[in-house]
C-alpha cells in the first residue's frame, strides 16, 4: 500500500485509519486474498505531481508518483452525487474499475474496502485490450 498526497493537512485520526487500512491489505496479501498494490489518495493534486516530475526537466510516467495503472478507484462519500474521478491521477484511471461509498472515509469500514479488494481480484482487467 502506498499513500500519496498532502499528509500535512490530515488529522491523526485520518492518519490512523491509513494505518488501519495498510494492516488490514497486508493480511489479505498473507492470505492471498489480493494481489495488488492499494494506494491511497488524501490531499492529492495530479498538477502537483505533474509540476514535481516536469521540475526534473523532463516528464516520464515513471517519475510520477503512481507510475503504473491503476486497476481499482473507491471513491468515498459520493453521495447521491454522480460519481466522479475529480482529477484522482487521470493518467492512470484510464481503464479502472470505479467503486463508490457513500460514507466518508472515515467512516467505511475496513471490511468494505476487503470487499471491493476481494469482487476487483476475481476481475480479468485487459486494459483496453
Amino acid at each position: 500500500m502506498q499513500q500519496v498526497g498532502n499528509t500535512d493537512c490530515m488529522s491523526s485520526t485520518v492518519k490512523h485509519e491509513v494505518d488501519e487500512l495498510h494492516t488490514t491489505c497486508k493480511e489479505y496479501l498473507k492470505k492471498g486474498k489480493f494481489d495488488k498494490k492499494l494506494n491511497i489518495l488524501l490531499g492529492y493534486d495530479p498538477i502537483d505531481e505533474i509540476n514535481g516530475a516536469i521540475s526534473k526537466n523532463y516528464l516520464k510516467f515513471e517519475d510520477l508518483s503512481i507510475n503504473s495503472h491503476i486497476d481499482v478507484v473507491i471513491r468515498t462519500a459520493t453521495n447521491d452525487a454522480p460519481m466522479r474521478l475529480s482529477d484522482f491521477v487521470p493518467l492512470q484511471c484510464s481503464f479502472a474499475i470505479l467503486y463508490d461509498t457513500k460514507d466518508l472515509f472515515l467512516d467505511t469500514k475496513l471490511d468494505y474496502y476487503g470487499k471491493v479488494l476481494e469482487r476487483a481480484s476475481q476481475v480479468v482487467l485487459r486494459k483496453g485490450k
